[in-house]
């Protein structure tokens, strides 16, 4: 597996906003939103296997009021 290639900040939260991934916290209804600068890797464990192979980078946003974070898969989010 190689390195990944990183998704600037501006082209996510544009897309963000294209597909209307805003709104209101659904634990505080808060509706401001942090945006982790740091990608992250969803990575899923099988039968008690850490499958590596299949993880999904992910980005956070976290409720500024209540903290409780959201992950967006970059793939599925940055696709056409």
């Amino acid at each position: 597996m190689g390195p990944l290639e990183s998704v600037p900040d501006d082209e996510i939260l544009g897309q963000l906003d294209r597909v209307k991934a805003d709104g209101k916290c659904p634990s505080c209804s808060h509706n401001t939103w942090g945006f982790s600068p740091a990608e992250f890797a969803l990575i899923p464990i099988e039968n008690g296997r850490i499958m590596i192979d299949r993880a999904a980078p992910v980005r956070a946003l976290t409720c500024d009021s209540c903290g409780l974070v959201r992950l967006h898969n970059i793939d599925r989010l940055m696709r056409d």
